[in-house]
């Protein structure tokens, strides 16, 4: 309404009538310099029912709103509802006026949809939105006329809401089949049931379908089958209960919103197979059986999960089909079609039972699973040569029941990528140290870890990483040292402590908080040596003058160390003392302070590097 009050604002001048309506005769004088063309073009932006309510102005109006290639109509005929928005409005809710208002409304329209026949008008957008369960079974019958007129009028866009008893399966007519010009259907039927009829869409790109059962068991076949032209797929409050299977050469775009699927009793699976699929996105989504999620798509460039609930097991998995009589007779065009997966993405989705994941894509390089919840375990696994930046962050285990575990499905990361460059892990949930992983990475070059150490003790040398960013603590910890050495799970943390520690040792830039250099030094006495190490920023975890020592053991290591950033959490009085740079086992004469705005950075650097005109910017760093 408020685009409707716009464009009408723009026709309306400033003379009006003592009752603060305006002049019919000053309107249509406004529109008559007009253009008919600009006319319809503001028409395109009115609300619903607003070409009627022009109508009435003048034999202009009704003439330009009889001839307007957008018609709008919204009605609701519910005798206990009576808004000053409809068409039509009854301040008492009697029968005889509901007919009267449910006579002129039909009438009104029926006369429209005549005139654009008559003289061959077409329609661009044709939108009926009928509320109201009492004149629901006349009214599947006279909007199917309606709609009938608007396909024989070349329209381009149907928008239909209909509401109506339960018990019935809605049927598009049969000239909606049959309407070359029909680029864009649009169907509600307020949670209506809706049966697909076996007829060929020859020109239908995108189809959308609201608050819908599906009770047609053969819908994905009919659409894979007969809607050949068919690009965007939009479900938005469907319920679904039937697997869902697509094999289709046009579809580009698929959409799931709000939508319910499967049923207590049977597997759900949703499966498309699909040489043009590029963008899937599932929004809100609630899987109630176990389900399974399989897409074998050539030109897939990304996938969105959001904000979904799975009930039961879910397997998603997408690949790159190396098959491609699994699409029918489009061999030619499908061999000329290149892996393109870019990003996948799973963000605020909750699995209360276990899942996994498989994604074998050739060409995917990005990969992010965020702010979920698991009830039990997600095994990843990952096959792509062209991985660039994996990130798994703020997931967590909600309660998991450890007798079902099988040990080969607990929470498993397993990469396996020569060409992954950026790893990014956080997870600090109490139950990391339960769940294993596996990471092979040859070519890591910068990694951002954070988590319980335990996670770390499946990690391998990276023999190729230059940039670490580790921000670690238990998931136990004790005050004393006599309750730590009696906790298993802390004596597993040290031991874990070492292996990532040894596993970073090729970096050149490393930020690591001190809890673990302090872990490692409660076991190990001899010096652990980092050659490449140039700048190494350390987050105090606890009083600095209390680490001092465990900095000066770690820094005995670091023999080509010329940027040290100490990160406190207040302001410490080190900041500038040089008997802080020889406490740390640094030479006086080599290194020097450097002031920095933040009074809680300490920023020590090699003098050598200063006398070389290198300016260091601690704001750059990790």
């Amino acid at each position: 309404m408020k685009s409707a009050r716009k464009a009408m604002a723009m026709m309306i001048p400033e003379q009006q009538t003592q009752n603060g309506t305006p002049d019919s005769r000053l309107l249509s004088d406004r529109l008559s310099c007009l253009e008919e063309s600009i006319i319809f073009h503001i028409f395109s932006f009115l609300g619903a029912n607003d070409t009627f309510r022009l109508s009435l102005l003048s034999k202009k109006f009704k003439e330009l709103c009889f001839n307007s290639p957008y018609l709008d109509f919204h009605v609701n005929f519910d005798s206990d509802r009576q808004e000053r928005n409809y068409l039509f409005y009854a301040k008492n809710n009697n029968e005889l006026l509901l007919h009267k208002r449910y006579t002129q409304f039909c009438k009104y329209v029926d006369n429209v949809m005549r005139s654009r026949e008559k003289h061959g008008t077409e329609i661009v957008r044709f939108s009926i939105h009928w509320f109201g369960k009492v004149y629901s079974t006349v009214g599947c019958s006279i909007i199917d006329s309606w709609v009938k007129f608007a396909t024989r009028c070349n329209v381009k866009e149907l928008d239909i809401l209909l509401d109506f008893d339960g018990w019935k399966n809605y049927c598009l007519p049969g000239t909606v089949f049959g309407c070359q010009s029909l680029k864009s259907l649009r169907l509600n039927l307020l949670m209506n049931s809706f049966f697909l009829a076996e007829e060929y869409m020859v020109s239908v790109q995108k189809l959308v379908l609201v608050s819908v059962k599906l009770t047609d068991k053969l819908f994905g076949a009919k659409i894979s089958d007969r809607w050949g032209s068919l690009k965007r797929l939009d479900l938005v409050k469907v319920r679904c209960i039937y697997d869902l299977i697509i094999s289709s050469s046009s579809l580009e775009e698929l959409n799931l919103d709000d939508c319910h699927f499967g049923s207590h009793y049977c597997d759900w699976h949703l499966t498309i197979r699909s040489s043009s699929l590029k963008s899937v996105t599932i929004s809100r989504c609630l899987f109630v059986t176990l389900s399974r999620i399989s897409f074998s798509c050539l030109s897939l460039e990304n996938f969105t999960d959001h904000g979904s609930k799975f009930k039961k097991f879910v397997g998603f998995k997408l690949f790159y089909p190396k098959k491609v009589e699994l699409f029918g007779p489009y061999e030619s065009d499908i061999m000329k079609v290149s892996a393109s997966l870019d990003i996948f993405r799973i963000f605020g989705s909750h699995f209360e039972n276990s899942c996994s994941f498989f994604i074998s894509y050739p060409s995917v390089k990005q990969i992010e699973i965020s702010n979920c919840k698991f009830a039990e375990f997600c095994q990843l696994k990952i096959d792509s040569s062209s991985l660039l930046d994996l990130t798994i962050s703020d997931c967590e285990i909600v309660s998991p029941e450890r007798k079902n575990f099988n040990t080969d499905l607990k929470r498993r990361i397993v990469i396996n990528s020569e060409t992954l460059d950026t790893l990014t892990l956080n997870s600090f949930d109490k139950y990391s140290n339960e769940f294993p992983l596996s990471v092979v990475a040859p070519n890591l070059r910068t990694i951002r870890w954070g988590g319980d150490p335990v996670d770390f003790s499946f990690l391998e040398n990276f023999m190729a990483l230059e940039v670490a960013a580790i921000a670690i603590k238990p998931s136990c910890q004790h005050k004393s040292r006599e309750l730590a050495c009696c906790c298993k799970h802390f004596k597993s943390s040290i031991y874990c402590v070492a292996a990532l520690l040894q596993s970073l040792n090729h970096v050149k830039v490393l930020k690591i908080n001190i809890w673990p250099i302090e872990m490692f030094f409660m076991q190990n006495d001899e010096v652990m040596y980092f050659d490449n190490l140039e700048r190494l920023i350390l987050v105090a975890d606890d009083s600095l003058v209390e680490q001092v020592p465990i900095i000066a053991s770690f820094l005995k290591g670091l023999p080509n160390l010329n940027t040290l950033w100490i990160r406190c959490q207040n302001k410490s009085h080190l900041i500038g003392d040089p008997n802080f740079i020889d406490s740390l086992g640094l030479c006086g004469k080599s290194f020097g302070f450097v002031i920095s705005e933040d009074v809680e950075k300490i920023v020590i650097v090699k003098l050598a590097t200063q006398a070389e005109g290198s300016n260091v910017n601690v704001n750059s760093l990790l």
